[in-house]
């Protein structure tokens, strides 16, 4: 893999960058435009940061135009020893917006999904460094989370061999989470001839298919599980046609399915509707993730009062958690509800308290893994 250390930094992100208040590292955060595939800035500024805190910096290379994950560990330490992982996305959805406070709640893009997060995270690994002496941590932030997590998928080059946990933070209402539903999102792209609507015979509907596969869709009975619950599904028409008085020549959809139960079979039912519905082959078939839930580490049950959410993140796309190697915490201030709508928003004093929870689920994860809680190095 290709990292990069200390690379020319814009000024971007160094102001204020001594500052460890969570409100207004939060904001500082938001303030910084990172919609998936423009994450660059973002990177940079938690380079600044972390760099002026204690840690060493590695931007891992992921793809252009300049998409870099974000690795970081103390500077007396190495990667190679650190047995928590703390981990978030540094995307967000579109559009942006910036940071304001009313109401003592901090709005903007990523004031919930996961710039506040974030800053909440910086300020307590600073602490568990500075205050406790651990330097069993290392930090990651990935790109793409939003999109296809590609970001995740290029962190599984990186080596933690002493890795025990990964603690993940997204929006959870500051519980942590037993279980995540599965993820399972495919395009189905449809090619036709396009001609005039008053001689249909002269050209060949690509909408027709793709509308009785996505009917065939929305009729079927997907798995239920008794924990996940139902299995839903989503359907986005990115393309059906240029006009009214026009045969499509083309049509597209994106399919997105919360899966509770047997991924595969959902999958595999796709492709039999796809089969049945489109006889003249004009459907292109992409898989872009499939995943299936997954039960997560939980932590001091009676505080944290552990569920089970709908949404997926970045956690199944982990090597390491999924080969059994690495058990996965899930847990941030925030209600998803809010997250990616033109309210997005945090309490202000919801977040201002995990930046104890992250310290305590820390030290609470080093004790049951039996290590000291100073790193023996």
């Amino acid at each position: 893999f290709t990292t990069v250390r200390s690379p020319h930094r814009e000024t971007m992100g160094k102001e204020n960058v001594n500052s460890v208040d969570v409100v207004e590292l939060a904001m500082q955060l938001i303030d910084v435009e990172s919609v998936t595939n423009n994450e660059y800035a973002m990177a940079q500024t938690l380079q600044s940061w972390l760099e002026a805190h204690g840690f060493t910096v590695e931007l891992q290379f992921v793809a252009h135009p300049n998409r870099y994950n974000v690795l970081a560990y103390p500077k007396q330490s190495k990667p190679e020893l650190a047995t928590i992982i703390i981990n978030s996305h540094i995307d967000t959805v579109p559009p942006y917006f910036p940071a304001s406070i009313k109401d003592n709640k901090i709005f903007g893009r990523g004031a919930c999904d996961t710039k506040s997060i974030i800053a909440a995270q910086l300020i307590a690994a600073h602490a568990l460094l500075t205050t406790h002496g651990i330097t069993s941590i290392a930090l990651l932030y990935t790109v793409g989370e939003e999109h296809d997590s590609i970001g995740m998928q290029k962190a599984n080059e990186l080596s933690f061999p002493m890795a025990k946990f990964m603690i993940t933070g997204e929006p959870t209402n500051s519980r942590t989470i037993s279980g995540q539903k599965g993820c399972y999102m495919f395009s189905l792209k449809s090619k036709g001839t396009a001609a005039h609507s008053a001689y249909p015979e002269k050209g060949l509907c690509a909408l027709t298919p793709l509308l009785n596969v996505l009917h065939a869709i929305q009729n079927e009975r997907w798995p239920t599980h008794k924990l996940f619950g139902e299995t839903t599904v989503n359907i986005h028409v990115e393309d059906g046609g240029v006009a009214s008085n026009v045969i499509a020549g083309s049509a597209e959809a994106t399919i997105l399915f919360r899966i509770s139960d047997k991924p595969f079979y959902v999958e595999q039912r796709i492709k039999q509707m796809i089969a049945r519905h489109d006889a003249q082959n004009q459907i292109t078939y992409h898989k872009i993730c499939l995943h299936g839930p997954l039960e997560l580490e939980t932590v001091d049950v009676e505080k944290f009062k552990p569920y089970v959410v709908a949404y997926t993140t970045d956690i199944p796309v982990n090597r390491a958690v999924m080969d059994g190697k690495c058990k996965a915490v899930l847990f941030g201030p925030g209600s998803i509800e809010v997250a990616h709508s033109d309210h997005e928003h945090i309490d202000i004093e919801e977040l201002k308290r995990s930046v104890q929870s992250y310290q305590d689920i820390v030290l609470t994860l080093l004790k049951r893994c039996g290590r000291d809680l100073r790193s023996k190095m």
